[in-house]
C-alpha cells in the first residue's frame, strides 16, 4: 500500500458508500486553510517551480516534436463547484518515455504543465483525484463542491472513500505530509492513467 494509503488509512473510514454532505464538509476542521491558506502555498509553490520548468518543457516539447510526436495532448475534467476545465499533459508515451531515444527520465516532467492549472484555480498541489468529466462518480460530487483536483492526487488508491476522508480531514500538516510523499515517490509510480 502506497505511503499516502497509509497516512489517510490511520484515520476513520466512512461506512463503505457513505456520501459525506455539502453541510458535513463545509463544517470539517481545516476552514481557514481551506478557503486561503491552501490556495495561497499553491499560488506561491506554483509560481516558484513554473518559471524554472518553463524551458524544460520547451525543450521536451521540441524533442517530442522531433521524435514525431504531438508535443502536447490536451484533457477535459471535472473541476470545483461542477465547472470543467481542460489541461495540456506532455504527450510521452504509455509504457514511459525511456521507449523512446534520449527520454529517460522525461516522466519527471510529465505533469509539469499543470502547474498552468494549478495557477490559475483550476488545481490544486494536493487534492481529490482529477476525473474526466464524463467519468465523475456521484459520491465525490460534494469534494469537489469545496476543493480542487490535485496535481498529486490525494487519494492514491483511488478510492472515493479516500477522497471524502482527506476532504474531510483536511489540514496542513496533511497537506505537506503528502506532498512529500508524492515527492518522494518515483515517477512511475505518480503518473497514474487517471491524472497523466
Amino acid at each position: 500500500m502506497p505511503c499516502r494509503s497509509r497516512l489517510l488509512s490511520k484515520r476513520t473510514v466512512p461506512p463503505s458508500g457513505a456520501i459525506l454532505d455539502h453541510a458535513t464538509l463545509h463544517a470539517a476542521r481545516g476552514g481557514l486553510y481551506r478557503d486561503t491558506g491552501k490556495r495561497l502555498i499553491d499560488l506561491s509553490i506554483a509560481a516558484l517551480i513554473l518559471p524554472v520548468l518553463l524551458p524544460l518543457m520547451a525543450a521536451v516539447a521540441l524533442w517530442l516534436l522531433a521524435q514525431g510526436r504531438k508535443p502536447f495532448v490536451a484533457r477535459r475534467y471535472a473541476g470545483r463547484q461542477g465547472r470543467s476545465f481542460q489541461v495540456l499533459d506532455l504527450n510521452l508515451p504509455e509504457t514511459g518515455p525511456a521507449d523512446l531515444r534520449g527520454g529517460r527520465n522525461l516522466s519527471r516532467l510529465a505533469l509539469a504543465p499543470r502547474l498552468w492549472a494549478v495557477l490559475c484555480g483550476q488545481m490544486s498541489l494536493i487534492g481529490p483525484r482529477p476525473h474526466p468529466t464524463v467519468e465523475r462518480p456521484a459520491q465525490i460530487a460534494p469534494v469537489l463542491d469545496v476543493l480542487r483536483p490535485g496535481l498529486f492526487p490525494s487519494d492514491a488508491d483511488g478510492s472515493v472513500d479516500a477522497a471524502l476522508i482527506y476532504a474531510r480531514d483536511l489540514s496542513l500538516g496533511l497537506d505537506l505530509n503528502l506532498l512529500l510523499q508524492a515527492l518522494k515517490q518515483p515517477a512511475a509510480a505518480r503518473t497514474t492513467p487517471e491524472c497523466a
